[in-house]
């Protein structure tokens, strides 16, 4: 099945599956342009520096490179030191052994794409291929170009991506899709086909389905494990890689903190597949519930710099998740580890991270770069788990700079 419309030159979207951000499904929404000023300029080009070296601080008097085997402290560089002076939620960007560059936060008046270019008018076709087990995977192909093909977290959908894909529109071509019993895609038909691996499958059928012969894999959360795990089986169709805010392996290890991820994995085992769904819903129910989300904020589930209404589309998403399917798939994906292919990727790849992420720690990130040959890294000192949505623009132009540095992307048009 597949449909297409138009984007028009204001970026309206009138297809309910597209207008559904906040449950609103059916609702035209507007993706606001940039602030008036344009884009501010970018300092020059950082490459990752010598392997197993740690990231430097830019702008900060004696500072030290991490030791090869300590751990990383909330700086990345295995002590807390002082955050250097600047606006709160300061990127910081660098390869291994490069330095970091601060930068300011966005602009939050800025709307839902939080200062970024408007929407250009482009051709979109939403879409669905079968898997494997038979279970409908929905996709959404957008423009023209070198592709990006986005693969979304544990419990989200395309809204993750709303805030960033502004910034690539009229320049690449622009592919999403749902991991099963997620989004449009459908509930897993069979339930031991929720592995990793066969979610790299799902990312090679929609790829086929697109005709997509190459293109850069992002991804955020667990997709980082897919689009890491296609590198075994699917190397010869990837031109880049850029995993944000996830971990390689075995995400529960470090949920929330090293001892108490493996307890609540351990009860999430036993019930998740015969609960999955009420708990899903009762995620809901309790974000309806006043105080909640100042708690969660409070445990570091939510970054500090979002508000309620930021959070809808995730919470409005959580309720519409299959529940068997999610649990056996948060369960399988426990049991997955491409920690082995890092040192054999060939392409080059940037990592984000967050210094706040209580899901997937820096010293996860970091671990990720110093393994991968010549990757480089984009330190959020501030960032949580919800990094994308608090600190789109800072992502946007880290990545619009990686991107354009290896011709994974049209060159922008100041003129435009």
């Amino acid at each position: 099945m597949q449909r297409e419309f138009e984007l028009g030159a204001e970026g309206l979207l009138a297809d309910p599956d597209l207008a559904g951000l906040g449950g609103r499904r059916g609702r035209a929404r507007r993706a606001r342009g940039r602030p008036p000023g344009g884009q501010r300029a970018l300092d020059g080009p950082q490459r990752a520096g010598p392997r197993g070296a740690g990231p430097d601080r830019a702008g900060q008097q004696g500072h030290r490179r991490r030791a090869p085997g300590a751990p990383a402290g909330r700086d990345g560089q295995g002590r807390h030191g002082r955050r250097p002076r600047g606006r709160r939620g300061a990127g910081r960007d660098q390869g291994p052994g490069a330095a970091l560059a601060a930068e300011p936060a966005p602009d939050r008046g800025a709307g839902l794409a939080r200062g970024l270019d408007p929407l250009r008018g482009q051709r979109v076709k939403l879409g669905t291929v079968e898997a494997r087990d038979g279970t409908a995977i929905a996709y959404r192909d957008e423009g023209s170009g070198p592709a990006l093909v986005f693969t979304s977290g544990y419990t989200s959908s395309d809204f993750y991506w709303e805030r960033l894909l502004p910034r690539f529109r009229g320049r690449a071509r622009l592919i999403t899709w749902d991991l099963k019993g997620h989004g449009r895609s459908e509930p897993a038909r069979d339930l031991s086909a929720v592995t990793v691996e066969d979610s790299v499958d799902d990312l090679r059928r929609v790829l086929d389905a697109c005709e997509v012969e190459r293109g850069t894999l992002l991804a955020f959360s667990l997709g980082c494990q897919v689009i890491l795990e296609a590198w075994r089986h699917l190397p010869e169709r990837i031109t880049g890689m850029v995993p944000m805010l996830g971990t390689y392996e075995r995400p529960f290890d470090n949920l929330l903190s090293p001892k108490l991820g493996p307890r609540l994995f351990s009860v999430f085992r036993r019930v998740g597949p015969v609960i999955g769904g009420s708990a899903l819903k009762a995620g809901w129910l309790n974000s309806r519930l006043p105080g909640s989300f100042r708690l969660n904020q409070r445990l570091g589930l939510v970054g500090g710099l979002l508000d309620r209404a930021d959070m809808e589309p995730f919470f409005a998403h959580m309720k519409r998740v299959h529940g068997k399917t999610w649990a056996h798939m948060g369960i399988a994906a426990q049991e997955h580890s491409a920690g082995d292919l890092l040192p054999e990727i060939g392409v080059p790849t940037l990592v984000v991270a967050g210094g706040k992420d209580t899901f997937t720690p820096m010293r996860l990130s970091l671990d990720m770069a110093e393994q991968i040959p010549a990757a480089e890294l984009l330190y959020l000192p501030e960032a949580t788990h919800t990094g994308l949505l608090e600190f789109p623009e800072e992502i946007a132009e880290r990545l619009d700079r990686f991107l354009s540095e290896h011709g994974l992307v049209v060159a922008d048009d100041p003129a435009s």
